[in-house]
């Protein structure tokens, strides 16, 4: 099993699942992980749009309200 937790003040529609796919493909060797500070760096799409599948995806839990200063 793995875990990846993600935390941020609002996501974009599929966002933790690019992510996901991001990760994965890195884990798999297929990717360099420069690669995707240099995706995240750009605003162009990367990765030809992979997605990972929602299966096996969990929300776990959602934090409303601005964190404490």
């Amino acid at each position: 099993m793995v875990t990846i937790d993600v935390t941020a003040d609002a996501f974009l529609r599929g966002m933790v699942r690019r992510i996901v796919a991001a990760l994965l493909l890195v884990g798999r060797g297929e990717v360099e992980e420069a690669a995707v500070a240099a995706a995240l760096a750009s605003r162009e799409p990367a990765f030809n749009g992979a997605i990972a599948p929602a299966k096996g995806l969990c929300l776990r839990r959602v934090v409303t309200g601005r964190p404490a200063r």
